[in-house]
C-alpha cells in the first residue's frame, strides 16, 4: 500500500536532493590565484621600494624596503589584493620572501580572516636563507569578496621583502541564500 506524499514533503526531498548534487558539483570547483608586483591587484607605500632578481623568487625576483637611499626612510607597505572571488568558501593563503641575515626578524602581515574584513596580524620573521612559503591560515570569505594581505614595513627601519601573495580555493561552501533555501522556507498547504 502506497501512501500519499504531500507537496511540502515532496518539494522538499526535491530541494534536498538538488543541493546533494549542486554541493557535489560545487565541490570539484578549483580556484587559485598568484599576486606578485606589477600585477593587477599589487600596490606599495613609500619610496624605498627596490627589486632584486633571483631565480627562486616568485616570477624570478622580490621587492625588498633598501637603505641605499640614504636620504628615504626605509619604510613602506606592501597590498596583495585578489580579484573578485568566484566561490563563497575556504580560502588558503600564503606568503613568500626571501629571507636573509639583514632582514626584519618581525615581517607584520596583516590578511582578511573572515566574510567581513576583520583583520589578523601574522608577525613573522624573514631572517635565514633562500625563499620561503608561510601559510597564513584559512579563511571563509563569501563570493564576490577581495580579501588581501599588508606587510607593514612601518615599524623599524629593517629591510622587509614583498615577494608574491597566494590564495587557493580549498572548499565550496554552500551560499545562504538560493533556492534550495528558498524551497524550504515554511509554506502554508492549501
Amino acid at each position: 500500500m502506497m501512501k500519499k506524499i504531500s507537496k511540502k514533503w515532496f518539494s522538499l526531498a526535491i530541494a534536498l536532493s538538488a543541493s546533494v548534487v549542486v554541493s557535489a558539483a560545487a565541490q570539484a570547483q578549483t580556484w587559485e590565484q598568484w599576486i606578485d608586483y606589477g600585477y593587477p591587484g599589487y600596490s606599495e607605500t613609500g619610496e624605498s621600494w627596490r627589486t632584486y632578481e633571483y631565480y627562486a623568487a616568485h616570477d624570478y625576483s622580490y621587492r625588498y624596503l633598501s637603505h641605499w637611499d640614504r636620504g628615504l626612510p626605509r619604510v613602506g607597505t606592501a597590498t596583495w589584493k585578489t580579484d573578485p572571488l568566484p566561490y563563497h568558501g575556504i580560502y588558503e593563503v600564503r606568503v613568500t620572501f626571501r629571507a636573509s641575515e639583514n632582514r626584519t626578524p618581525e615581517a607584520n602581515y596583516f590578511v582578511v580572516k573572515d566574510m567581513y574584513g576583520n583583520l589578523e596580524e601574522h608577525p613573522i620573521s624573514q631572517l635565514g636563507e633562500g625563499v620561503e612559503t608561510v601559510v597564513l591560515g584559512r579563511y571563509e570569505y563569501r563570493k564576490g569578496q577581495q580579501p588581501y594581505v599588508l606587510l607593514d614595513g612601518t615599524d623599524d627601519n629593517y629591510s622587509d621583502c614583498a615577494d608574491a601573495a597566494f590564495f587557493k580555493l580549498i572548499e565550496v561552501l554552500p551560499d545562504a541564500v538560493g533556492p534550495a533555501v528558498d524551497l524550504l522556507l515554511l509554506r502554508k498547504e492549501k
